[in-house]
């Protein structure tokens, strides 16, 4: 300034973790791979945390009367988020892929994995969306 006094500012930008909250819809399938074939809806709620570029969450639907759990972790990347599902009590994992708007401070994902062995098929497959609380 003109009295010869200056002083800078440091602003520090810090991303608060976003919490965020949706649903999950999605379908569960069981075939033998032939003509044996059922399906049962599976929606439920979902709820994330955003913390910078590091996404982790829960939820859960039921198919056929059984309860599925998940356990979401997943990162964010220009708007692009890719991470897995893992179900509880289960050896394995549902991926997943989606993007994350900022402004709208909306995330969406989907999914569509198959298990096969020799009693023929499990597949889940689906949508969820989450927004911020």
């Amino acid at each position: 300034g003109p009295n010869g006094l200056s002083r800078s500012v440091n602003i520090e930008v810090v991303a608060l973790p976003i919490n965020l909250t949706g649903t999950l819809d999605g379908k569960v399938e069981v075939g033998d791979g032939g003509s044996f074939n059922f399906d049962d809806d599976c929606k439920g709620p979902m709820a994330f945390v955003l913390d910078g570029s590091e996404l982790s969450g829960t939820g859960g639907c039921t198919a056929f009367d059984e309860a599925i759990d998940f356990l979401v972790t997943g990162t964010v990347s220009g708007g692009q988020v890719t991470g897995e599902m893992g179900v509880s009590g289960g050896e394995e994992n549902v991926p997943f892929t989606g993007t994350w708007d900022a402004e709208a401070q909306l995330l969406t994902g989907e999914f569509d994995q198959t298990w096969t062995n020799s009693d023929g098929f499990l597949r889940i497959f689906g949508t969820f969306q989450a927004t911020a609380d």
